[in-house]
C-alpha cells in the first residue's frame, strides 16, 4: 500500500499547479548612431621638373641647369627603376580608390539603415 500511495501522489502531484504564463518576445531594432566623418581636404600637389639627359645632350643640360638652379646636383634613376616607380604609383592609386569605395559602401549602408518598421529609409 505504501508503494501505491507514493505512485498516486507522484502522478497527481502536478495537477493542482497553475500553468506558467506564456512569454512573448518582441524583437527591437536598435539603430546605430555612427557619425559620418568629413572627407579629408584635397591634395595640394606641386610640380616636379623631370629632365631626360643622355650623352648627346649632357653638356647643354649642365650649362642650362647651372644657370637656372645655381647648384648642380643629380638624382638618377634607371629605366627599370622608373618603370617600377610608375607601377608602384599605379598600385597606390588602385588601393586608394578601393578604400574610397569601401568607405562609400559603409556610409551608404548607415544612411539606408532600416527604420523601426524594418523598411529602408529613403
Amino acid at each position: 500500500m505504501g508503494l501505491g500511495m507514493i505512485l498516486i501522489l507522484m502522478l497527481t502531484g502536478c495537477l493542482g499547479r497553475k500553468s506558467e504564463p506564456i512569454v512573448v518576445t518582441q524583437p527591437v531594432v536598435v539603430k546605430s548612431n555612427v557619425p559620418i566623418q568629413a572627407r579629408p581636404k584635397q591634395l595640394q600637389l606641386t610640380d616636379v621638373r623631370w629632365y631626360v639627359v643622355s650623352e648627346t645632350n649632357l653638356d647643354d643640360f649642365l650649362a642650362k641647369f647651372k644657370e637656372e638652379e645655381g647648384l648642380l646636383a643629380f638624382m638618377a634613376i634607371s629605366a627599370q627603376g622608373y618603370e617600377n616607380l610608375a607601377m608602384t604609383i599605379a598600385d597606390m592609386r588602385r588601393y586608394i580608390l578601393q578604400q574610397k569605395d569601401i568607405i562609400l559602401y559603409y556610409e551608404q549602408a548607415l544612411d539606408n539603415a532600416p527604420d523601426d518598421a524594418g523598411l529602408p529609409q529613403e
